[in-house]
């Protein structure tokens, strides 16, 4: 129990700001906080869920094989479902005779072994720009964070000197090592959209094209959860017979972990869309902001930035943050 509270206390610890301030752009936080937090928790429930009951199997009576080796089969193969005219009229919807109407189709369900896997990759995909951002920046902001904010304690005869010494590491650096750390900043940005288009673009291919539309579907109260996420599937099994011939029996599987998934997958295109719109979002507040020094002003004279700002204009160097 005491290393479970200890797990616990860590992500508790991870999620909660360190400091009154932080160098994280909002994006940042809804990416490596919000979207790889929940994620990481879907991860871990379908993993568990497939762990301990991943599918139940009904072995038909003439089937002299066992249970656990059916069970066995109907998993590491890919079970199906019907689709087709009425299929979703049936009592388990998609479990049908294929050769009832010529317009029916195979559905082949394969995502169910990759779930957990998937989500653990995602989760960690959404680390990925903040950790390239934070080694390219180099703690830069966030140590001149660290020396306004004890300007903000100072003595005003001490505070000039000190603002002048700011002023004087800015003017003294490089131009082409400020241009650089912009243009990496525009690049950080630029890569959360791209990570949140192929995170969509990835759950819309695994799920077999249908993820985009799941939540409006369903909204709407159509029965799309049946359909990408089937409690009932059908499997069948290759066995000799008694001529040595090879039978093809099927059999009906119980996917009771697709009730936990169709709800995970839910959260996921929620998550994953509002991390898309916030994305582009701010790729637009940021080309706004860089082509226009109005905006940039308006947004250091807001907020936070009031302490600073009059800091800065008691001793003349505006331009530090500009």
């Amino acid at each position: 129990m005491s290393r479970l509270d200890g797990v616990l206390f860590s992500a508790v610890r991870y999620f909660q700001p360190k400091s009154d301030y932080t160098t994280d752009t909002v994006l940042s936080a809804i990416h490596y906080k919000l979207a790889f937090g929940v994620i990481l928790a879907c991860a871990i429930l379908t993993g568990v869920t497939s762990w301990y009951s991943p599918i139940e199997c009904m072995r038909p009576d003439n089937l002299m094989i066992d249970s656990s080796l059916l069970k066995q089969w109907c998993y590491a193969q890919s079970m199906f479902i019907v689709d087709g005219p009425s299929a979703e009229e049936n009592i388990f919807p998609g479990v049908k005779n294929i050769y009832g109407d010529s317009r029916n189709r195979v559905v082949y369900i394969r995502y169910y072994q990759w779930v957990t896997l998937c989500l653990l990759m995602q989760a960690a995909c959404f680390q990925v720009p903040r950790i390239l951002w934070k080694a390219m920046e180099g703690g830069r902001v966030q140590k001149l964070l660290e020396r306004l904010y004890e300007l903000e304690t100072m003595p005003m005869n001490e505070r000039e000197p000190r603002i002048s010494e700011l002023a004087l590491l800015f003017t003294l650096r490089p131009e082409c090592d400020n241009k650089r750390y912009v243009n990496w900043f525009i690049f950080s940005q630029i890569l959360y959209f791209i990570n949140a288009v192929a995170q969509v673009s990835l759950t819309q291919s695994f799920l077999d094209n249908q993820f985009i539309t799941l939540f409006p579907k369903w909204v709407m109260g159509k029965p799309v959860l049946d359909a990408v996420f089937p409690k009932t599937a059908k499997c069948t099994l290759h066995a000799y017979g008694p001529t040595g011939d090879i039978q093809y029996i099927n059999a009906l599987c119980l996917l009771a972990m697709n009730v936990l998934i169709e709800k995970i997958y839910l959260l996921l295109w929620a998550v994953l869309m509002f991390s898309l719109v916030v994305s582009a979002l701010q790729i637009i507040y940021v080309t706004v902001s860089m082509t226009s020094w109005r905006l940039r002003n308006a947004i250091l004279s807001t907020g936070k930035s009031r302490t600073q700002m009059k800091l800065l204009k008691e001793s003349g160097p505006r331009s530090i943050l500009n």
